[in-house]
């Protein structure tokens, strides 16, 4: 075979090599945008367990100081009753007292309690959607991994079919030239 005729295959041959490398980032590069994504998905979770932690501190802290708040209103009602009526009518007042406190438990029971429960709800909501995301990247990415090893095979195996075929038509060609010139 001439150096010109080798220099043309090389020529072809590295083309068929561009072609099927660009089929090959083509593919890695999809591979890479879809594990962004699911990387995203994740550190989202994360992102919202934080917020609904800060929320929940937060509303945890407005319920102490609104309990606090009671507690003081109720010290200084009970001060002032003694006060104003004595301690015969102070008497009165703690057993009145008790039953404002009895009621007043329960509406902070009857208020508190639905919203610690939906707060409850909504944290065990958000574990349960990031546990399932973490399980369906896991699953994607074993997935996504068999998948590309047979599409790396596979591409690598047609490159270099097609390379052998390439270079068998040249073979042949030549051989049918050489034939002809006898």
């Amino acid at each position: 075979m001439s150096t010109t005729k080798q220099k043309e295959n090389q020529e072809l041959f590295g083309h068929i090599d561009t072609i099927w490398d660009f089929w090959l980032n083509s593919v890695s590069n999809a591979y890479s945008s879809q594990s962004a994504i699911e990387n995203n998905a994740v550190h989202f979770f994360g992102q919202q367990n934080e917020l609904w932690a800060k929320t929940r501190e937060n509303i945890e802290l407005v319920e102490k100081n609104l309990q606090n708040t009671i507690d003081e209103i109720r010290k200084r009602v009970q001060e002032s009753a003694q006060a104003f009526t004595g301690e015969q009518k102070g008497y009165q007042w703690d057993q009145w007292s008790e039953q404002l406190n009895d009621i007043a438990a329960r509406i902070e029971q009857i208020a508190l309690t639905p919203g610690q429960a939906n707060i409850k709800v909504i944290k065990q909501s958000i574990d349960q959607m990031e546990k399932n995301t973490k399980e369906f990247v896991s699953q994607q990415q074993q997935n996504r991994e068999e998948i590309r090893t047979l599409f790396d095979q596979y591409f690598l195996n047609v490159r270099d079919t097609q390379k052998g075929m390439l270079q068998r038509m040249n073979q042949n060609t030549t051989e049918w030239i050489s034939a002809f010139k006898l």
